[in-house]
Parts: C-alpha cells; structure tokens; sequence
C-alpha cells in the first residue's frame, strides 16, 4: 500500500484485450481468495478461514525458518501463503554475502506451494527511496528464483517466485514501466513465475470533511475492469500467470452497497481473465483505512459490513458469482445516437440531444429559454413500468460532466400507480459538478417501492442552468435485486 502522494498519480485507463491461454487471461475456475490483515483476530472472526494469505516480514528478512514467522505463528493450517521480506537485491547477487545461505536455508522449511518475492512494489521503493535501480532489482529477484528452483528441485515443491507492482505503473502512470522490473529471457537472461499487482480503486476525497479515513465520496471511481486491466494485460504480453496481491477499495460515502458491489465486480474481472488468487489489503494505509469494517451509516465499524459479508461470501463461493442484480434499462450509454428511455424533456425550458464525444455517445441537457432554468431529462418509456415489487428496493446511479464548472444537479424518483398518481418520491443531494474534462458519479439514489405493479419515473434535473452551458449525462442505471 502506498501513500496518496502516489495515488494521485492515478489516471483512467481503459479496460484492455485479454488474450485466451491461462497464463494470458482465460477464465480461471481455481482462482483462490485470500487477504492481508492488520488485525487478523477481526478478520478472521468476521471472514473466517482462507484459501490464501498474504503476508509481509517489513523492512528485513528476520526469520531462521518459517516456523519461526508470524505467518505460520497466527495460521499454521493454511492452505497457501503469499510472502515477501526485503533484502537489498545488490545482496542477492554478491556471492560471498552469508545471506544468500541464510535464505537457502530458510526456503527448506517452507511450504511447498509458497509464493515468495523480495520487495513487493520495488516501483515505489526506488522511486521513492532510491534504494536500488530496475537493473538492480531484475538481477536480484533472478538470484532469488533460482534458489527457489533449487530447493523445488531438491524436495518436489512448486514455490513460485513474483514481483509485485503498483496499479500506477502498470497504468503507466509512474516514472518507470512494468517492463523496467520485469525480468525477460531477452534482456536479463532468465524470467520469474508470477506477475503481480498491488490495485486499488481512486481514494478520492477521504480525509477530508465529510469523507472520514475509509471512505471515499465516490467521483473518482472506476470500474474493475478499468482500475484491473493493465495487469492481465501486461502478463498477456509476457505469456505469464497473474494475481492481485493487494486490493484495495473504499466505502462510497453515497451508497452503501457500491463497495461491496465493486469487490464482487473485481473479483469476477479476475476470475475471468485468469488470476490465480485475489487478496484483499484489509489494513489502515498512512493516508486512506482500507479495512472491510466500515459501513453504513458512514464510521461504523462491524463485521457485518456489507463489504465484509460480500468478501466472506466471495471467499466461501470461491470467487464465484455473488448474489445477481437485475439491470432494468436497456439503453445506459446511448449507443448509436440513440434517446430511447431518455427523451422526456423535465420541462418546456429543457433541450436534449445525443452527442458524440471522441467514440462514447452522451445525453446532452440544455436550456433553450432565455434565462437560467432547471432543466432535465426524465426516463420515458418507463424502464420499470407497472413492475415494481413491494418492499425492493431500486438504485438508481449516472454520471454528468458540466460544460461550465459549478453545474448543480440532482436524481428525483418518483413511484407511481396504475393513474399516474406519486405514491412515494425521493431525490439525492444536489451534487455540484466542477470537473469539465470527465464523468462525474453522482450518489446512488434509492427508491423501496410501496406496492408491486407500480412505475418508476427517474429524472435528472440541472438547476439553475445557463442558456449558453451543458451538461452532459451518461451510463445511466437501475437495478434492484434479481
């Protein structure tokens, strides 16, 4: 984990080509669940056992034998352990420094399946310490695979050696690339086992007002594929088998399931494009609380989150598919230059359009009076017409960008009955929209319907709106469980 200073590096990246080998993407059945934990009495009370462990022995390498290691002191039955120490990679290619014998030594007593690196992000500890260069690295975690080798050899394990990178320098958003750590037969003369990735969604905003450590208000966030994609991108490229060491992803101060949701997404990314494990980084960082403790309402703290029940239940299935939801419209993004579902203007005051911006097609919303007026658009036909069912509950979500900074809008819900009569109504706060240059998530707005076989009118409203502004809405949803 790293600090904000660094994620603020992170840029949007669009969701790449996977290829169809295990090694380059295709699905993965026996992907495994794990995590890496502060408090492994919470965790392991609130999740239970795992599949995998991800473990660190900071800032050396302290142990004799790994029964001497925290690791195996707090879960001696595990399955499979994740483990990395740091060792100067220049030690690992001195061979008269006694700790290469000590290492030798201490991989004897390892388990045999064990997944072992030495400086998990070395990206970030050279660019941010000048520790070692990338050249340093590749010929130090070489030195270390084949002693991990030698002792498969000597007693029929199948360890495996990685390197472990950060989501900004697999985006290429870093100062160096994923290739410069990376080593390759070509340059290096020998290669690892295993790529892996330290991914974390945008922790936009936490730490201040409003938005407490562990939470996030939501405007920066990406999809899994996006905030994923470069990783079984870059082992498609290498022909080399992938997992995620650490993820990480916020509570959304707006919506109490979007976190939850966006594990399970991230976790059905992974499985289908082939990583061998996920484990989530369940740990307070220096500048954002990644735990899965926290909910709703916003501070509170409980194994019963949803996100730890979501994790619990993605650990438990495997990593299979969590419990569905059921997408009502049909039309989000606008595909074509098409309105449908979204052609009702909210007033007489409200011009709508769909334009084209690069190759991804919006609703633009503009005022054709002659003054400042709340404008909108409203959903029509109805996606949920005459079909809600007493006692769900419906969320609905977008996303808008302003042409001008200080745009104010807002999502209405409205159910409705057979005679178009309002039967409840709610609306989500005004969100102020500064960013001009993307897509801005709005919170998630929920209706809980009152009788079955009623209609839901969803609205998007622009208040106050200049006649010479825009403002343009995409990837509109609602949905509700399946």
């Amino acid at each position: 984990m790293v600090g904000s200073s660094v994620l603020a590096f992170l840029l949007a990246v669009a969701p790449m080509a996977i290829g169809t080998s295990t090694a380059q993407g295709a699905a993965n059945p026996a992907m495994t669940m794990g995590a890496a934990a502060h408090d492994w009495q919470w965790f392991d009370n609130a999740i239970g056992p795992l599949p995998i462990y991800r473990i660190f022995d900071t800032g050396g390498f302290h142990y004799d034998t790994w029964q001497q290691t925290a690791a195996y002191q707090k879960h001696p039955n595990a399955p499979q352990f994740d483990y990395s120490f740091d060792i100067l990679p220049q030690r690992l290619t001195d061979p008269n420094d006694p700790i290469n014998d000590k290492i030798r030594s201490f991989l004897a007593t390892t388990p045999k399946n064990l997944i072992i690196t030495d400086y998990h992000e070395p990206d970030y500890a050279s660019g941010t310490y000048g520790l070692f260069t990338p050249a340093q690295f590749r010929a130090g975690i070489l030195k270390l695979a084949d002693m991990v080798r030698a002792q498969n050899a000597i007693d029929g394990g199948h360890r495996m050696t990685s390197v472990i990178l950060m989501t900004i320098t697999f985006a290429g958003n870093w100062s160096t690339t994923a290739l410069d750590w990376w080593p390759t037969d070509a340059r290096d003369g020998g290669h690892v086992d295993l790529i892996e990735g330290d991914m974390y969604e945008w922790p936009h905003a936490t730490n201040t007002p409003g938005v407490p450590p562990g939470y996030t208000d939501g405007v920066k966030w990406r999809s899994a594929s996006q905030f994923l994609g470069p990783l079984p991108a870059f082992a498609n490229a290498h022909n080399t088998p992938w997992a995620i060491a650490e993820l990480g992803i916020l509570e959304d101060i707006h919506d109490p399931m979007r976190r939850a949701n966006e594990l399970a997404n991230a976790v059905a990314f992974a499985r289908a494009n082939g990583a061998l494990h996920v484990c989530y980084f369940d740990n307070p960082g220096p500048h954002a609380d990644w735990r899965l403790r926290w909910g709703s309402p916003v501070g509170t703290a409980s194994p019963t989150s949803n996100a730890a029940v979501m994790w619990k239940s993605l650990v438990n299935n495997g990593g299979g598919d969590p419990p569905q939801q059921k997408e009502w419209v049909l039309n989000s993004d606008f595909d074509g230059g098409s309105m449908t579902g979204w052609s009702n203007p909210y007033n007489s005051a409200s011009r709508l359009a769909v334009v084209q911006q690069s190759t991804n097609w919006v609703l633009s919303i503009g005022n054709k009076a002659n003054t400042a007026q709340d404008v909108g658009a409203c959903n029509q036909p109805f996606w949920v017409n005459g079909a809600t069912e007493s006692g769900v509950t419906y969320t609905v979500r977008v996303q808008a960008q302003p042409t001008l900074a200080g745009a104010r809008v807002r999502l209405g819900l409205r159910e409705t009955g057979p005679g178009g009569n309002t039967v409840t109504n709610t609306q989500s706060p005004v969100t102020t929209l500064n960013d001009t240059g993307t897509l801005t998530s709005l919170p998630a707005t929920q209706l809980t319907a009152v009788a079955s076989g009623d209609t839901l009118r969803v609205c998007l409203a622009v208040l106050g709106l200049p006649t010479t502004e825009k403002v343009f809405a995409d990837n509109f949803s609602i949905t509700s469980p399946a």
